[in-house]
């Protein structure tokens, strides 16, 4: 039985020749063209990239205009009590509040940060409802009892180290 030679060695392609083979190195005369190596890996990197990248914008975007948006809480009308000693018992605050999420809701836990003398104290309140709504709240401050003279304060938030004055300083007479 005759012994039959490659197709290689004979001057003819097989059309197994364009076939890859696994774990076979091409040799330097191999005259079969390369595929191009990639094109189709590519895509989900380049678009895993551009969305990245618009969520990037957005985020950016989102973050100037809260910062630009101005105080949460401006207060509307405030008032004191007063002790004997000329301090401050409790404070009481109608505040409006602005929208600090998409649909007009407000919610969150806000510090108020009240000062007299050389004494502050820190009260926290939970503000839940629509924007614009005005609302009213007491804090007591026993700890500016015996500090005279008026009242300053300001409300924070706060979202783990970070701390936000989201409201000017007022003071109350």
């Amino acid at each position: 039985m005759p012994r039959l030679r490659p197709a290689d060695d004979q001057g003819h392609e097989s059309p197994r020749d364009n076939v890859p083979v696994p774990g076979r190195r091409r040799r330097a005369d191999d005259n079969r063209t390369a595929a191009k190596a990639g094109g189709w890996r590519r895509l989900p990197v380049l678009l895993m990239v551009a969305v990245g990248l618009l969520v990037l914008v957005f985020a950016v975007v989102g973050v100037m205009t809260y910062q630009s948006s101005g105080p949460q809480l401006t207060m509307v009308e405030g008032s004191r009590d007063t002790s004997p000693q000329g301090g401050t018992t409790s404070v009481t605050l109608n505040l409006r509040a602005a929208a600090d999420s998409p649909g007009g809701q407000v919610s969150g836990k806000y510090y108020f940060l009240f000062s007299a003398g050389t004494r502050t104290t820190v009260a926290d309140a939970n503000v839940v409802g629509r924007a614009g709504v005005v609302f009213r709240q007491t804090f007591f401050t026993p700890d500016l009892a015996n500090e005279p003279g008026p009242v300053t304060f300001w409300v924070e938030q706060r979202d783990g180290d970070s701390v936000s004055r989201v409201s000017p300083t007022y003071t109350i007479p």
